[in-house]
C-alpha cells in the first residue's frame, strides 16, 4: 500500500515536471526574452550588491567609493547568472524529447501505483514494468543531460533529478521483492467469490 501511495504521488508530480519540458524549447527557442529577463536579472543583482557594498570614504570629504573586492563579487554572480540562463542548441533540441519520454514513463508509474493500491493481482508484475521503464527513462535522461556540454546549471539540475530517481526506484523494486504479496492474492479471492 505505501509503494503504491508512493509511486501514485511521484508519478504524478513526474508527469506534471515532465510535461513542463516539453514546452521549455518553445521559451527557450525565444532566444530574445531569454537574453532580456537574463539582462534585467544581472542588473537587478548588480544594483542591489552594489547598494549594499558601498562604502563612505571618511578620509576624503565623504566620497563614495566602492571596493574593488565588492565589485569581483559583482562580476561573479552575474557570471552565475549568465551560466544558469546559458543552454546549449543540443539541450533545446533534446528536451522536448526528454519531456516526452518522461511523461509516459510517469503516467505508467502512476497507474502503477493505482493499481497496487487497488490490489489486484497483475499489479505487482505491472509495478514492476513501470519501475523498469522509470529507470530507462531516468537513465536515458542522464545520457542526454551528460552529452550536454554547452549548458550549466539546469543540465546539472537533470542531472541530479535523474540519480534521484534511480535510487528510489531500485529502493522500491527492493521494497517490493522483500514484501509479502499475498495480499494480492487473498484480495481477488474475495472478489471473486
Amino acid at each position: 500500500m505505501v509503494v503504491g501511495v508512493i509511486m501514485l504521488l511521484f508519478g504524478g508530480c513526474g508527469a506534471i515536471n515532465n510535461a513542463q519540458k516539453i514546452y521549455t524549447s518553445d521559451f527557450l527557442e525565444n532566444t530574445e526574452l531569454v537574453s532580456e529577463i537574463s539582462n534585467e536579472i544581472e542588473d537587478d543583482i548588480e544594483q542591489d550588491i552594489a547598494k549594499a557594498t558601498i562604502k563612505y570614504d571618511t578620509l576624503d570629504s565623504g566620497e563614495i567609493v566602492a571596493d574593488s573586492s565588492d565589485l569581483k563579487k559583482v562580476e561573479r554572480v552575474a557570471d552565475m547568472v549568465e551560466g544558469i540562463f546559458n543552454v546549449s542548441d543540443f539541450y533545446i533540441k533534446w528536451i522536448r524529447i526528454i519531456g516526452i519520454v518522461g511523461t509516459i514513463a510517469a503516467i505508467i508509474y502512476a497507474i502503477a501505483g493505482l493499481l497496487l493500491l487497488i490490489g489486484r493481482r497483475f499489479a505487482v508484475k505491472f509495478a514492476y514494468g513501470a519501475l523498469g521503464l522509470s529507470l530507462a527513462s531516468a537513465l536515458f535522461q542522464l545520457i542526454i543531460y551528460s552529452l550536454d556540454e554547452g549548458t550549466g546549471i539546469i543540465s546539472w539540475s537533470g542531472k541530479l533529478g535523474g540519480y534521484s530517481t534511480i535510487f528510489i526506484n531500485i529502493i522500491l523494486i527492493v521494497i517490493i521483492v522483500a514484501s509479502d504479496k499475498s495480499y494480492f492474492y487473498e484480495h481477488e479471492i474475495l472478489e471473486d467469490s
